[in-house]
């Protein structure tokens, strides 16, 4: 369910759930900009274009991409996969 996050970031305070968690589910979830942003702002995160990693979210979120793309987007810009044989 979409609340799902939601309902764990307020009961948690966010301190349980980590940035990457919470974008592989916003994007996996297909969750609109708008959306992704309230979730992480209950996390204390507010998204933003200037933040690179908060920018190819954006940027998939807009394009409906996959969780595909947004590894694939991560590694090209030199962070570490966001996929792990769990997923």
């Amino acid at each position: 369910k979409r609340d799902t996050f939601q309902k764990m970031i307020r009961f948690s305070n966010g301190r349980n759930v980590k940035y990457t968690n919470l974008a592989k589910f916003s994007i996996g979830a297909g969750l609109s900009v708008e959306e992704a942003d309230e979730l992480f702002l209950l996390m204390g995160h507010e998204l933003s274009e200037r933040n690179r990693c908060d920018y190819i979210l954006l940027h998939e979120l807009r394009n409906h991409g996959t969780l595909e793309d947004y590894d694939a987007d991560m590694i090209q810009f030199g962070y570490g996969s966001v996929i792990s044989k769990a997923d």
